[in-house]
């Protein structure tokens, strides 16, 4: 992983997470923790038959910004889309595209958990 290349966090909902609830919570999230990074959000789902639905923050600058973010996702303080469950992952550009090439998550958390 190259830790200083461009990264996005995506938050990866349960099939049925509710995605508009989940994106007003991150959204709030950001303007109360990160009001000064200009974050954009976006989703879209992994795939038709799957459905399973993804939120994409971005952008951090590097690894380690994208890093600091996820774990503030995890402070109960924080309040980041609570009740729901949710797994949040940094990724490169470049492995989002190919998350969404894949349609899939699953090598992905393999990869994470190994590299980050």
């Amino acid at each position: 992983v190259d830790q200083g290349k461009l990264h996005y966090v995506i938050v990866v909902l349960p099939k049925d997470g509710d995605l508009e609830k989940a994106k007003i919570s991150v959204s709030d999230f950001n303007s109360r923790f990160n009001r000064l990074d200009d974050l954009k959000i976006s989703s879209v789902y992994l795939s038709t038959e799957s459905e399973i639905p993804v939120i994409v923050i971005r952008k951090f600058k590097d690894a380690a910004t994208a890093l600091a973010y996820t774990k503030n996702t995890t402070d109960p303080k924080s309040d980041y889309a609570p009740h729901m469950k949710r797994e949040v992952f940094a990724v490169t550009q470049d492995n989002y595209r190919e998350i969404l090439r894949q349609k899939s998550i699953d090598a992905y958390k393999v990869f994470y958990q190994n590299n980050y």
